[in-house]
């Protein structure tokens, strides 16, 4: 009972705090340095970090965690942003994007292909993974990599079996295993704090020249957010490939389980496990009737 809410309580840390608290403090260093103005002298800000009193300290640290607790629930929001869920405003950029990753996934299809009639096995079995792992089917392509990544765990992991991932998903993770659990919350937490930082770094960025506008070569520093939202966005990706497989793979151990905690019979063969799972994913996504049979083992 004590690991959920350390679990929960390392996410808001990771997620929440430290990209906020990252941000503050690099805005407050260069505020203490001089900035905005033609001579920093970051001694200053260090001499000032030092001088901090206990009391400015708790404030400070109150201010943090009051400003991550009010961004916390734009998490998803912030997620589906990165993953190309666009409004209609941006439809045409949304566009331009979607034809670009359809061509990138064309391209790597066609590198299976080609791979396939040359009977390279390794060639083709690596540009397979990028296919299987890292987009959806084409009609179904977002603008970003990170949106067709997790939208290609949403479309294959339980598939086989008849299971539609994004309603299926929130019902089997409470029955999967501590291993499996904690498998697919590193890789979550790790793209989650991925694109918050990506997203703070690249609101910092604007904030940083007009800070440094006129501070001759400290421009440079301007350089830093970005550069730090290319390798975040970039982190968030492979967490995404992680998470894909973490999720994939729990369907694959726990299904059973979730079938039991519903009380239902386990189905004797593939066939029938299809037809059970979309039933009832049709049942969870659209509130569509279905005739069950329970088993409620003593």
């Amino acid at each position: 009972m004590t690991e959920l809410p350390l679990q929960l309580g390392l996410r808001f840390l990771l997620v929440n705090v430290v990209p906020t608290a990252a941000a503050t403090a690099f805005v407050l260093v260069l505020v203490r340095a001089g900035a905005p103005g033609d001579h920093l002298v970051f001694a200053d800000a260090w001499r000032s970090a030092a001088g901090l009193s206990v009391g400015k300290m708790v404030l400070l640290g109150l201010a943090v965690l009051v400003a991550a607790m009010a961004l916390h629930p734009m998490q998803l929001a912030l997620v589906r942003l990165y993953e190309g869920y666009w409004p209609r405003l941006l439809r045409g950029p949304a566009r331009l994007l979607t034809g670009r990753q359809q061509h990138r996934r064309d391209r790597v299809a066609g590198e299976v292909s080609r791979a396939l009639s040359a009977r390279d096995a390794q060639a083709a079995g690596e540009a397979g993974d990028v296919l299987r792992w890292s987009f959806p089917d084409r009609r179904s392509v977002l603008p970003t990599r990170l949106g067709n990544t997790l939208a290609a765990m949403e479309e294959q992991a339980g598939a086989a079996y008849g299971w539609d991932a994004a309603v299926a998903w929130p019902r089997l993770y409470p029955v999967l295993g501590d291993a499996c659990r904690q498998q697919a919350d590193d890789h979550r937490n790790s793209l989650d704090s991925g694109v918050r930082l990506a997203a703070a770094s690249t609101l910092l960025t604007p904030v940083t020249v007009w800070l440094l506008w006129g501070s001759d070569w400290w421009l440079l520093l301007a350089l830093a957010p970005p550069v730090i939202a290319l390798i975040s966005y970039r982190g968030a990706l492979h967490a995404a490939l992680g998470y894909g497989q973490a999720v994939t793979a729990a369907f694959d151990l726990h299904r059973f389980d979730l079938l039991t905690a519903l009380h239902l019979p386990l189905p004797a063969d593939r066939d029938a496990e299809r037809a059970l799972a979309t039933e009832l994913c049709t049942m969870w996504r659209q509130g569509a009737p279905v005739a069950l049979r329970y088993d409620h083992v003593l």
